[in-house]
């Protein structure tokens, strides 16, 4: 049901009356409702939105983002870049880890060398250019790579500093403001403050992460005084929370674009995605402004490209791509599929109405989708292995640079040369290499920009990735707590405050 109907927001407002009978949640205990649990402990073999944005509470790299991505020291209490291949890093005195230990060179060298070696590492097509990493005293490290690369800064922001020797499993060692108390995957990760924390003390003392998968329940949860945030409020929830006087809503454009993946490589007969009429006509066939509209109730923009707009490489010049019906069906003639395709859409259970009105409005062009909804989990592994061929699936960048999307999943997978690691879709344009590796070594930030949104250009004109909607984030939080949403989307539980 939609939030505009008055019967709904009438009984969940009886409902929402009823649950503020909860008991306040203690100051001590900071309570984060989230939708799905996480998918490991490890901050190095996976890139899934909510185990980023929890780990991000425990692990740090040597640079940092603040709310508003402006780059700073983290771990590092100063780096530089004294030629156009070193990098060069000095530890900041006083950082521990949770266990007690300091933080020491040997431990930014095994945790690197293990993020762009480890054979599940999310980290290792970013990583491939670096050519060594050694222990210049206990406190400096130095990174020599293979070629320029001033991305490496940004994308070190995202690289988790371990101690030594350690190898996450059901447990987790870090720096951060908070250490790991308990942990249940799939339901509830409690965090403590970190009394050897090297920056500014937390507000709270402890921080839950409970799972909540059911978006009415999350809200209510938060409604009923068990929660103090609800990180991922449903269309109905805003409108409730919006009107109470004890909840606040935030909302701000967020970091992840949703977007149709798919396999391009084969032949047409077997896989018509592989000709780029039928991708075009797929992009023509969507009315995106009736998606937002419909769905989220303006709570997403249209999408005109692969990142948002606050990311380094957007093009401002592209226009959102709006519906043409005759030309998507022309070029399906052309291609020949006059006849109309047949295609499986792979989406999670929690994106269902969108796999509907996608599959209702790629019908009216002659393209006729499936819908299949799975658990994300299984969603996760068909898109990472290359099994599913037409996916809905969102994508944000953690180091605020389109080159990381680019250089793993858009780049042409090259085995040995670090680039297109996770590109699984078979896409592969020389052109767009070339633009690719040419900002790699570009220490100019208005060439490189510029570079860059050439080759967005080039990957707007073939779609191996088509661009749908920027997600618009919104938290639901009691009033009586102080605090900003990021750009990155990461809740970060030492950012808040209480009133």
């Amino acid at each position: 049901m939609r939030a505009n109907q008055p019967g709904y927001i009438v009984l969940l407002a009886v409902l929402a009356a009823f649950l503020h009978c909860g008991a306040p949640p203690p100051r001590d205990t900071l309570r984060i409702g989230i939708g799905s649990g996480l998918v490991s402990l490890d901050p190095h073999t996976q890139d899934e939105e909510v185990t980023v944005s929890v780990l991000a509470n425990l692990y740090e790299g040597l640079v940092g983002f603040d709310a508003n991505l402006k780059l700073g020291p983290c771990l590092a209490a100063g780096y530089s870049n004294p030629d156009e291949l070193t990098w060069r890093f000095r530890l900041r005195p006083g950082a521990r880890f949770h266990d007690g230990r300091p933080l020491l060179a040997r431990d930014v060298v095994y945790s690197l060398e293990r993020a762009r070696g480890h054979p599940q590492s999310v980290f290792r097509s970013l990583l491939a250019v670096v050519e060594k990493i050694e222990e210049v005293t206990a406190t400096e490290v130095r990174i020599v790579t293979r070629r320029p690369q001033p991305v490496l800064i940004k994308i070190l922001t995202a690289v988790a500093i371990l101690p030594r020797g350690f190898e996450p499993g059901d447990s987790a060692v870090g720096t951060g403001p908070y250490k790991l108390a308990s942990v249940q995957i799939d339901r509830e990760v409690a965090l403590e403050a970190f009394p050897g924390y090297w920056g500014s003390p937390p507000h709270f003392r402890r921080a839950v992460f409970r799972v909540v998968p059911q978006d009415r329940w999350r809200g209510h949860e938060l409604i009923g005084g068990r929660l103090d945030v609800d990180a991922e409020p449903s269309l109905q929830m805003r409108v409730i929370i919006g009107k109470d006087p004890d909840l606040r809503l935030v909302t701000q454009e967020g970091a992840s674009v949703t977007m149709l993946g798919m396999v391009v490589g084969g032949e047409p007969a077997d896989n018509p995605l592989s000709d780029r009429r039928v991708r075009q006509a797929i992009s023509l066939a969507l009315d995106r402004r009736e998606l937002v509209r419909s769905l989220f109730n303006w709570y997403a923009t249209p999408a005109s490209q692969l990142v948002p707009r606050n990311i380094f490489g957007f093009e401002p010049d592209l226009p959102v791509i709006t519906p043409d019906l005759p030309k998507a069906q022309a070029l399906l003639q052309e291609a020949g599929f006059g006849q109309g395709i047949r295609l499986r859409l792979d989406h999670s259970n929690a994106t269902g109405p969108e796999g509907e009105m996608i599959r209702r409005q790629l019908a009216e062009a002659g393209i006729g989708v499936t819908p299949n909804p799975v658990d994300w989990e299984e969603l996760y592994s068909r898109i990472s292995t290359g099994e599913s061929r037409f996916h809905l699936v969102g994508y944000s960048t953690t180091t605020a640079d389109v080159s990381e999307l680019f250089n793993s999943l858009i780049h042409t997978n090259e085995p040995g040369s670090g680039y297109g690691l996770e590109n699984t879709s078979g896409y592969s344009n020389p052109e767009v290499d070339r633009l690719i590796e040419a900002a790699d070594r570009e220490y100019s930030p208005q060439r490189r920009q510029r570079i860059l949104q050439d080759a967005m250009r080039l990957v707007m004109e073939d779609l191996p990735l088509i661009p749908l909607h920027v997600w618009s984030q919104s938290y639901g939080l009691r009033r009586d707590l102080e605090w900003t949403p990021r750009a990155d989307a990461l809740i970060l539980a030492a950012e808040f405050r209480p009133r």
